[in-house]
């Protein structure tokens, strides 16, 4: 019982995040400072850059027993040992609890749009942690960059009152080639802590983001999980290519 509580709590937590985190966009969108301005004119820039190449058709990617494997993502993920992947059906029943307690906790407009969100996959140690996500959500604004969904995010965050804490710096990380943003937060648990890694990047119109729950104890095998994530396509092993296929995900 005190695994399958600690599943749901951490679960629970990757919903309250992407729910509804976009709709205060529009109370953050502006800079308030000459600093703010410069930060907000660099990662824009960056964005921008990381945007230019032409962009595919966005198509949800595939999870199985086995793993998980996105084309538009350019990105698959084999479980270490340790972990189990969840199938549609438990992790649609995890995004209706996570929603549904989310909207007793911080009530919304019902004439709000709440922003297209879409949940790839989700995968956890038996005992809970680590676990892992992938999230694509739609931006609200073409100009919207990580870092301002950080600054929403935290404010939904906070609104859950369960004590969030976050590290003072945003870092950068390359997760399977791909570069990413890092807002690393962190809440006590029935006398334990719990880290949390929001890994966003932004691609074409929408928010890729992975996140990774960890304890102190399981932090080595949190980093082992991220570098479980890699390419499913490389310049040199182009789609349809004999190397490629030896690292499909088995469907």
């Amino acid at each position: 019982m005190k695994n399958r509580k600690i599943k749901i709590l951490s679960a629970l937590v990757l919903s309250l995040c992407f729910f509804a985190a976009l709709p205060v966009f529009a109370e953050s969108e502006s800079p308030q400072t000459e600093a703010d301005s410069q930060a907000y004119t660099d990662n824009t820039l960056s964005d921008i850059q990381q945007d230019a190449a032409p962009e595919s058709t966005y198509a949800k990617g595939t999870s199985t027993e086995n793993g998980f494997q996105s084309e538009w993502l350019n990105l698959q993920f084999t479980p270490p040992a340790y972990m189990v992947m969840s199938s549609e059906e438990e992790l649609q029943s995890i995004i209706q609890y996570g929603q549904n307690t989310l909207q007793q906790t911080t009530p919304t407009d019902e004439n709000t749009a709440l922003p297209e969100t879409v949940y790839e996959m989700m995968a956890a140690s038996s005992a809970g942690f680590p676990n892992v996500s992938v999230v694509v959500e739609t931006s609200p604004q073409e100009s919207s960059t990580p870092d301002q969904y950080f600054t929403a995010l935290k404010q939904l965050l906070d609104a859950t009152q369960l004590g969030y804490q976050y590290e003072e710096t945003v870092t950068d990380t390359a997760i399977a080639g791909q570069d990413f943003r890092v807002l690393t937060a962190s809440l006590t648990m029935n006398s334990y802590q719990v880290f949390q890694k929001y890994c966003t990047r932004k691609q074409g119109d929408k928010f890729v983001s992975i996140i990774l729950s960890y304890t102190e104890d399981t932090a080595a095998q949190a980093d082992e999980v991220l570098a479980s994530f890699t390419a499913l396509h490389t310049p040199e092993s182009p789609e349809g290519s004999t190397d490629n296929a030896e690292n499909q995900v088995t469907q």
